[in-house]
């Protein structure tokens, strides 16, 4: 089962998704719990490809984990809604792993989606096709260079570096 918000979920609200969210999974027999987190990188635009980190709330995500050939996300820290399922499944020992893509800090990153989906299906066992959000990052990657292409002419009509504002 996939679940995705289609609007913003009101931050009142996210405490109580998760635990419904947990106490559904247990009331089913879920063997997994996948989050999908895109972490915003402010170098992101400097990676050839975004990497994929993980985060366990026990043993059993673990061993997957290891087995995906990712790193452990090591420095940083997990907000939101996902923190608050990671944290839910902890408590009552859900087994979550919590997949996390280096993603553009201020807008989307279909490559960041393909990556994590790319390890997602390894640990799943089926392929996901991601073709279509490698050709949108793509478009992306073209508008970028095309952005930054016409900011170096704009700074250099101006004269060198960025203007220097004193107050």
């Amino acid at each position: 089962m996939a679940l995705t918000a289609e609007t913003p979920v009101p931050a009142s609200v996210i405490p109580l998704l998760a635990r419904l969210l947990i106490d559904y999974a247990i009331r089913k027999g879920v063997d997994y719990i996948v989050s999908i987190v895109g972490i915003a990188s402010p170098n992101r635009i400097n990676m050839d490809k975004p990497h994929v980190y993980w985060i366990a709330s026990n043993e059993k995500a673990k061993e997957l984990a290891s087995k995906l050939g990712i790193e452990v996300f090591s420095s940083g820290y997990l907000v939101g809604p996902y923190a608050l399922i990671l944290k839910q499944a902890i408590r009552k020992r859900v087994t979550n792993l919590v997949l996390l893509a280096d993603a553009y800090v201020e807008f989307p990153d279909p490559e960041a989606a393909a990556s994590v989906l790319t390890v997602l299906s390894k640990a799943i066992g089926t392929e996901i096709d991601v073709k279509k959000l490698l050709e949108q990052a793509e478009m992306i990657r073209v508008r970028m260079r095309g952005l930054m292409k016409k900011t170096k002419e704009a700074m250099a009509e101006m004269g060198g570096p960025s203007p220097v504002l004193y107050a």
